[in-house]
């Protein structure tokens, strides 16, 4: 996870901006629901792989049963 003003290691505190997030071999799904979730809160985020083959947008109201069709993980 990528926090603003801390290094890797360092705890992360309250107020502090979350800038990523890294998952370790996540469920397709599970990261699809995940990033609906997030994005409702958030604001639209840009999803991609390690090899950024694949980049996705998920803007918050997006339908997930339309994304699901689109979703390349």
């Amino acid at each position: 996870m990528g926090v603003d003003g801390a290094s890797g290691d360092a705890p992360v505190e309250l107020g502090q901006a979350v800038t990523d997030i890294g998952l370790r071999k996540p469920s397709g799904r599970a990261v699809l629901a995940a990033t609906v979730a997030l994005a409702s809160q958030t604001g639209p985020l840009l999803v991609f792989g390690d090899s950024g083959e694949h980049v996705f947008v998920v803007a918050p109201g997006d339908d997930p049963t339309h994304l699901g069709q689109h979703w390349p993980w």
